[in-house]
């Protein structure tokens, strides 16, 4: 009697293994085709074949921000988080890209100017403006903070 109920007990293991085995199949099989499903949506909203299939979509913060089919738009901006919103989009090699603008003015890392070095108010403003404003008056161009340079020149 005890040889009998080895034996189903090893029939019983045998049987839940392979319930198990065919689980784990089951799981992992959902989960590559999860996996693959969500690539393909991706790459599908990246696609071109031309600049003019690129577009920008959303803003400087939005987390979907970026470059896309202009077919394949994400349904929303993804919420707030760090992103850099390109300033166009161009179609490299079938992929939507982004492109940034260089907007840094090497001068405006350092002070490189003074009021003497311009020849107008309006010259020493554009480069005040270009550079950030009171928010980087970087030459120390707006002696009294009021937003207006170099108020001597004329």
């Amino acid at each position: 009697m005890a040889k009998l109920n080895k034996q189903k007990m090893k029939k019983l293991l045998i049987i839940i293994s392979v319930i198990v085995l065919i689980l784990l199949g089951i799981v992992i099989g959902i989960y590559y085709y999860a996996m693959n499903n969500v690539e393909s949506t991706t790459a599908e909203n990246k696609f071109c074949e031309t600049n003019s299939d690129c577009v920008v979509f959303g803003e400087t913060g939005d987390c979907n921000c970026g470059c896309y089919n202009k077919n394949f738009l994400p349904e929303d901006s993804g919420g707030a988080c760090f992103c850099a919103a390109p300033t166009s989009c161009s179609c490299t090699k079938g992929k939507c890209e982004g492109v940034f603008d260089d907007v840094v003015d090497e001068n405006c890392l350092s002070n490189a100017y003074n009021c003497d070095d311009f020849s107008s108010q309006a010259e020493a403003q554009d480069v005040f403006d270009k550079c950030g404003g009171i928010d980087n008056d970087i030459h120390g161009l707006d002696k009294d903070g009021d937003g207006v340079v170099c108020e001597g020149l004329s």
